[in-house]
Protein backbone atom coordinates (compact mmCIF):
# COMPACT_ATOMS: atom_id res chain seq x y z
CA UNK A 1 0.00 0.00 0.00
CA UNK A 2 2.59 2.69 1.19
CA UNK A 3 4.78 1.91 -1.90
CA UNK A 4 1.86 2.09 -4.25
CA UNK A 5 1.56 5.43 -2.58
CA UNK A 6 5.25 6.83 -3.17
CA UNK A 7 5.36 5.55 -6.68
CA UNK A 8 2.18 7.26 -7.28
CA UNK A 9 3.73 10.44 -5.76
CA UNK A 10 6.99 10.55 -7.07
CA UNK A 11 5.67 9.24 -10.98
CA UNK A 12 2.60 12.40 -10.57
CA UNK A 13 5.97 14.57 -9.34
CA UNK A 14 8.08 13.83 -12.00
CA UNK A 15 4.92 14.59 -14.49
CA UNK A 16 3.82 17.68 -12.85
CA UNK A 17 7.87 18.88 -13.43
CA UNK A 18 7.56 17.52 -16.97
CA UNK A 19 4.60 20.02 -17.29
CA UNK A 20 6.03 23.26 -16.09
CA UNK A 21 8.87 22.74 -18.21
CA UNK A 22 6.74 22.43 -21.43
CA UNK A 23 4.95 25.27 -20.43
CA UNK A 24 7.96 27.32 -20.06
CA UNK A 25 9.62 25.82 -23.54
CA UNK A 26 6.92 27.16 -25.03
CA UNK A 27 6.48 30.61 -23.41
CA UNK A 28 3.37 29.73 -21.58
CA UNK A 29 1.88 30.27 -18.17
CA UNK A 30 3.90 27.58 -15.68
CA UNK A 31 2.07 27.85 -12.84
CA UNK A 32 -1.63 28.00 -14.54
CA UNK A 33 -0.69 24.34 -16.61
CA UNK A 34 0.71 23.21 -13.48
CA UNK A 35 -2.70 23.58 -11.84
CA UNK A 36 -4.28 22.20 -14.84
CA UNK A 37 -1.93 18.94 -14.65
CA UNK A 38 -2.90 18.60 -10.85
CA UNK A 39 -6.27 18.85 -11.54
CA UNK A 40 -6.10 16.50 -14.56
CA UNK A 41 -4.31 14.12 -11.99
CA UNK A 42 -6.61 14.59 -9.18
CA UNK A 43 -9.57 13.74 -11.37
CA UNK A 44 -7.76 10.83 -12.56
CA UNK A 45 -6.94 9.71 -9.57
CA UNK A 46 -10.36 10.44 -7.92
CA UNK A 47 -12.28 7.79 -10.77
CA UNK A 48 -9.24 5.51 -10.29
CA UNK A 49 -10.15 5.35 -6.60
CA UNK A 50 -13.89 5.00 -7.45
CA UNK A 51 -12.88 1.97 -9.86
CA UNK A 52 -11.22 0.47 -6.89
CA UNK A 53 -13.33 0.84 -4.41
CA UNK A 54 -16.18 -1.07 -7.12
CA UNK A 55 -13.22 -3.36 -8.02
CA UNK A 56 -12.84 -4.47 -4.26
CA UNK A 57 -16.73 -5.37 -3.89
CA UNK A 58 -16.74 -7.35 -7.08
CA UNK A 59 -16.16 -11.62 -6.93
CA UNK A 60 -13.35 -11.88 -9.40
CA UNK A 61 -9.88 -12.07 -8.11
CA UNK A 62 -8.48 -10.95 -11.56
CA UNK A 63 -11.13 -7.68 -11.63
CA UNK A 64 -9.97 -7.20 -8.50
CA UNK A 65 -6.41 -6.79 -8.59
CA UNK A 66 -7.33 -5.11 -11.79
CA UNK A 67 -9.47 -2.27 -10.32
CA UNK A 68 -6.60 -1.58 -7.54
CA UNK A 69 -4.02 -0.86 -9.94
CA UNK A 70 -6.36 2.02 -11.45
CA UNK A 71 -5.38 4.90 -9.72
CA UNK A 72 -1.82 4.73 -11.00
CA UNK A 73 -2.35 4.90 -15.02
CA UNK A 74 -5.30 7.45 -14.64
CA UNK A 75 -3.94 9.74 -13.05
CA UNK A 76 -0.68 9.57 -14.61
CA UNK A 77 -2.82 9.62 -18.06
CA UNK A 78 -4.59 12.58 -16.95
CA UNK A 79 -1.46 14.56 -16.49
CA UNK A 80 -0.08 12.76 -19.85
CA UNK A 81 -2.88 14.01 -22.07
CA UNK A 82 -2.36 17.83 -20.22
CA UNK A 83 1.56 17.39 -21.62
CA UNK A 84 0.85 16.58 -24.82
CA UNK A 85 -1.84 19.25 -25.20
CA UNK A 86 1.06 21.87 -23.91
CA UNK A 87 3.47 20.16 -26.77
CA UNK A 88 1.26 20.42 -29.60
CA UNK A 89 0.52 24.40 -28.45
CA UNK A 90 2.66 26.88 -30.70
CA UNK A 91 5.31 28.87 -28.97
CA UNK A 92 3.73 31.87 -27.35
CA UNK A 93 6.28 35.19 -27.69
CA UNK A 94 4.76 37.72 -25.99
CA UNK A 95 4.42 41.23 -27.62
CA UNK A 96 6.15 43.71 -26.32
CA UNK A 97 8.41 47.34 -26.76
CA UNK A 98 11.39 46.38 -25.27
CA UNK A 99 13.76 43.80 -26.57
CA UNK A 100 16.69 42.33 -25.09
CA UNK A 101 19.17 41.25 -28.25
CA UNK A 102 22.84 40.03 -28.90
CA UNK A 103 24.62 40.75 -31.73
CA UNK A 104 28.11 39.39 -32.87
CA UNK A 105 29.62 42.53 -33.33
CA UNK A 106 28.48 44.60 -30.36
CA UNK A 107 27.73 42.38 -28.08
CA UNK A 108 24.25 42.33 -26.03
CA UNK A 109 21.69 45.28 -25.50
CA UNK A 110 17.90 46.41 -26.30
CA UNK A 111 16.21 47.06 -29.07
CA UNK A 112 13.57 49.82 -28.25
CA UNK A 113 10.48 50.44 -30.77
CA UNK A 114 8.58 53.53 -30.90
CA UNK A 115 6.16 55.09 -33.50
CA UNK A 116 8.76 56.98 -35.08
CA UNK A 117 11.85 55.30 -34.90
CA UNK A 118 13.93 52.26 -33.50
CA UNK A 119 16.52 52.48 -30.99
CA UNK A 120 19.45 50.05 -30.67
CA UNK A 121 21.02 50.43 -27.33
CA UNK A 122 24.41 49.10 -26.78
CA UNK A 123 26.85 49.61 -23.70
CA UNK A 124 27.95 53.00 -23.98
CA UNK A 125 26.09 54.40 -27.01
CA UNK A 126 22.68 53.93 -28.80
CA UNK A 127 21.57 53.89 -32.67
CA UNK A 128 18.32 55.70 -33.76
CA UNK A 129 17.02 54.18 -36.70
CA UNK A 130 13.75 56.72 -38.44
CA UNK A 131 11.11 54.19 -39.88
CA UNK A 132 11.99 55.99 -43.04
CA UNK A 133 15.67 55.13 -43.28
CA UNK A 134 14.38 51.79 -42.61
CA UNK A 135 14.74 49.05 -45.99
CA UNK A 136 13.85 45.37 -44.35
CA UNK A 137 13.41 43.68 -41.34
CA UNK A 138 13.83 39.86 -42.41
CA UNK A 139 13.68 36.35 -40.08
CA UNK A 140 17.03 34.88 -40.38
CA UNK A 141 16.10 31.54 -38.60
CA UNK A 142 17.05 32.22 -35.04
CA UNK A 143 17.87 35.68 -35.73
CA UNK A 144 16.42 39.08 -37.42
CA UNK A 145 18.66 41.10 -40.27
CA UNK A 146 17.62 44.57 -39.86
CA UNK A 147 18.75 46.38 -42.73
CA UNK A 148 18.52 50.96 -43.17
CA UNK A 149 19.99 53.59 -44.99
CA UNK A 150 23.04 53.97 -42.68
CA UNK A 151 24.16 50.50 -41.88
CA UNK A 152 23.21 46.58 -41.37
CA UNK A 153 22.86 44.31 -38.00
CA UNK A 154 22.14 40.83 -37.59
CA UNK A 155 20.27 40.81 -34.27
CA UNK A 156 19.43 37.78 -32.08
CA UNK A 157 16.30 37.96 -29.50
CA UNK A 158 17.30 36.71 -26.04
CA UNK A 159 13.55 37.13 -24.51
CA UNK A 160 11.88 34.12 -23.14
CA UNK A 161 11.30 31.63 -23.82
CA UNK A 162 15.29 30.83 -24.46
CA UNK A 163 14.47 27.68 -26.69
CA UNK A 164 15.01 27.76 -30.73
CA UNK A 165 11.82 27.47 -31.46
CA UNK A 166 11.26 30.62 -29.12
CA UNK A 167 13.87 32.41 -30.89
CA UNK A 168 12.45 31.63 -34.41
CA UNK A 169 8.93 33.15 -32.94
CA UNK A 170 10.55 36.03 -31.83
CA UNK A 171 12.71 36.55 -34.57
CA UNK A 172 9.47 36.53 -36.79
CA UNK A 173 7.57 38.36 -34.42
CA UNK A 174 10.36 40.97 -34.70
CA UNK A 175 10.41 41.01 -38.13
CA UNK A 176 6.78 41.90 -38.83
CA UNK A 177 6.66 44.56 -35.72
CA UNK A 178 9.88 46.54 -37.97
CA UNK A 179 8.14 46.25 -41.16
CA UNK A 180 8.94 48.86 -43.21
CA UNK A 181 5.29 48.53 -44.33
CA UNK A 182 3.91 52.38 -43.67
CA UNK A 183 -0.16 50.56 -43.56
CA UNK A 184 0.42 47.75 -41.26
CA UNK A 185 2.78 49.81 -39.06
CA UNK A 186 -0.07 51.53 -37.17
CA UNK A 187 -1.69 48.43 -37.01
CA UNK A 188 0.48 46.16 -34.93
CA UNK A 189 3.18 48.75 -33.48
CA UNK A 190 3.25 48.69 -29.83
CA UNK A 191 1.76 51.34 -27.76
Amino acid sequence: MFMGLAILIVAAALHVAWIGRLARDRGRSIVMWILVGLTAGGLGLRLGLYVAGRAVDSDGTFVGLLGTMTPLPLTLGGMLVVALVLYWLPTHVALRREWKVSSPKTGEGMLVIERGAIQLRWDGHTDTIERAQLRSAVADGECMRLTWTGGEVLLMPMMSPQTRDGRIRQSELLSRLLAPSTEDQNAISPQ
